[in-house]
């Protein structure tokens, strides 16, 4: 606890490798973290350079978030300027979504982190029942090792609408905070 009499569990965020390459969320009281993983290789070289060069500059060790489920980062500067504070916008996270003219259907493939199928086929589910649905006509989850979700539109519905209807209307737009509040020495809360 803060003031030192009990000790922390081990599965608190601290300072170290594993936090950063994998991310890590973690709620405490006044402890909270939200910690975007990265790409291994990168953080390793990254390592390296600051074993040879103890001052080296941000631009060379800078590791950017990698989500292991793909999708698009909407706010690459705003990330990198939270990433090197500790805390401060959070990563704007998009699915990928590809146009089959032979099926006229939009294929989702890749999923903003964290976000599962089933959450979108459920918000799918409801834009169906909607009567005001002007876009979509059936949807069909396909997802084995990686996301596949094939959203069918109707015969004269406009494939870019389309899209930016899901975005603004589902999960397949969504954020994730950046707040690098790890323990220090194993024991003190610091970002």
């Amino acid at each position: 606890n803060y003031d030192n009499t009990e000790q922390y569990p081990s599965v608190l965020p601290s300072i170290g490798f594993y936090n950063i390459v994998n991310g890590s969320m973690g709620i405490g009281l006044g402890a909270a973290s939200h910690i975007p993983p990265t790409n291994l290789r990168e953080v390793n070289k990254a390592i390296i350079k600051l074993i040879y060069n103890s001052k080296a500059t941000d631009d060379e060790i800078y590791c950017a978030p990698d989500f292991p489920t793909g999708g698009i980062l909407l706010n690459p500067r705003d990330v990198r300027e939270a990433m090197l504070a500790g805390r401060g916008n959070s990563c704007l996270l998009r699915a990928k979504i590809e146009y089959n003219k032979k099926e006229n259907c939009l294929i989702v493939c890749e999923l903003p982190y964290a976000l599962y199928t089933d959450t979108i086929c459920e918000e799918l589910e409801k834009i169906l029942e909607n009567e005001n649905n002007l876009f979509f006509e059936r949807f069909n989850d396909l997802t084995g090792s990686k996301p596949e979700i094939k959203i069918y539109l109707k015969r004269n519905a406009d494939v870019k609408k389309a899209i930016r209807f899901l975005y603004k209307n589902t999960s397949l737009e969504t954020s994730f905070a950046i707040n690098l509040t790890m323990l220090d020495n194993g024991c003190f809360p610091r970002v």
